[in-house]
């Protein structure tokens, strides 16, 4: 356990406290993911479904940062923080399968209470595993904490100066 993490007892913490930006980024993703794949059936829907999406959202945070336990593993770590593809073709992947994942024929069959008629869905696994997988994605995104801090400031500070990087 000391070697994952240094001598330090509060390294963990200090990690997931440079995490922030990238928990709240992956929540937000989270949440884009469940609203995108909801449906409306009402007013009542318009009330109760964005509490929805951030409870489906924060429950996708914690179980990708529980996964991230894996990364315990020096090999494995090595692998997903030597290069970007490994979290791109994940998050490409998952956004592929929930986008067409219905044409692909990963659905499940509904049927309405009310009327009997039959609707074809995703299928939740499909549904609940893309938003896990993009969710970890982002989470564990490999570049250092403090350095995808300092890109996001920066590209907000480009984004709304429009004068060029800043330097540091």
């Amino acid at each position: 356990m000391q070697q994952a993490f240094g001598d330090n007892k509060w390294t963990l913490l200090e990690d997931l406290a440079k995490r922030i930006p990238r928990i709240m980024a992956a929540w937000v993703v989270g949440c884009v993911v469940c609203l995108a794949n909801s449906t409306y059936d009402g007013s009542l829907a318009l009330i109760i479904l964005p509490f929805f999406t951030a409870f489906n959202a924060a429950v996708a945070v914690i179980l990708s940062l529980i996964l991230g336990a894996i990364f315990l593993n020096r090999s494995v770590r090595r692998f997903w923080k030597a290069t970007y593809i490994p979290a791109v073709v994940l998050f490409v992947v998952a956004g592929f399968l929930l986008s067409v994942g219905l044409d692909l024929g990963l659905r499940e069959e509904w049927i309405d209470p009310d009327s009997g008629q039959r609707t074809g869905v995703r299928h939740s696994s499909v549904l609940f595993g893309g938003l896990l997988a993009m969710v970890f994605a982002v989470v564990h995104w490999p570049a250092r904490a403090d350095q995808a801090s300092r890109n996001f400031i920066d590209l907000i500070v480009m984004s709304s100066t429009d004068s060029g990087p800043v330097s540091h």
